[in-house]
């Protein structure tokens, strides 16, 4: 199915019908040539006819990529409002029923933390709420003292009363 016809009308569907940047088409093929050049099955073909597809393959200039990319952008003082926006609307709607409310606080939750805190897309999918101890990346304990946390003056006061005193924290891992 890996034909040098084949792959070129691919990218032209993906161009032209599609509209993909040149970019995503030439990052999504190139994850082609990995395998079809490394495994064994397809030793004995000639791939360099995929490369060089690839390469043909035009980009649009990087001004033109980072118009794209504000248009999708929302003004601060949007974003910032649409969990009071969304609570407003909770409110507002008394005789919505028990799993709606839960959406709707799900969602001024999320949209409350994505202002405050804008973590990876990754790190919100896999976030774990439990013990420290367990693994947990979001968790209430107290400050180890090996911990290298930047506190802020409302948890130093906490702690000068209690050194104990148990915060929420998150952490993630390097990788």
């Amino acid at each position: 199915m890996v034909t040098p016809d084949l792959v070129s009308s691919f990218i032209g569907w993906l161009t032209n019908v599609r509209r993909m940047p040149g970019l995503s088409v030439a990052t999504e093929l190139s994850w082609l040539t990995g395998p079809l050049t490394a495994h064994p099955c397809y030793v004995d073909k000639d791939f360099t006819w995929l490369s060089r597809l690839i390469q043909e393959i035009p980009f649009e200039p990087e001004s033109q990529r980072r118009e794209r990319r504000l248009r999708k952008y929302l003004p601060y003082d949007t974003v910032a409002d649409t969990p009071c926006r969304i609570h407003e609307t909770r409110l507002k709607a008394p005789a919505a029923g028990r799993r709606d409310v839960a959406w709707a606080v799900h969602h001024e939750l999320l949209m409350t933390w994505l202002v405050l805190e804008p973590w990876r897309q990754r790190n919100i999918r896999e976030c774990k709420l439990g013990l420290r101890s367990e693994g947990a990346n979001l968790f209430k304990a107290a400050i180890l003292p090996l911990d290298k946390v930047k506190l802020p003056k409302w948890a130093e006061a906490m702690l000068r009363v209690n050194p104990r005193e148990e915060l929420w924290q998150y952490y993630f891992r390097e990788h």
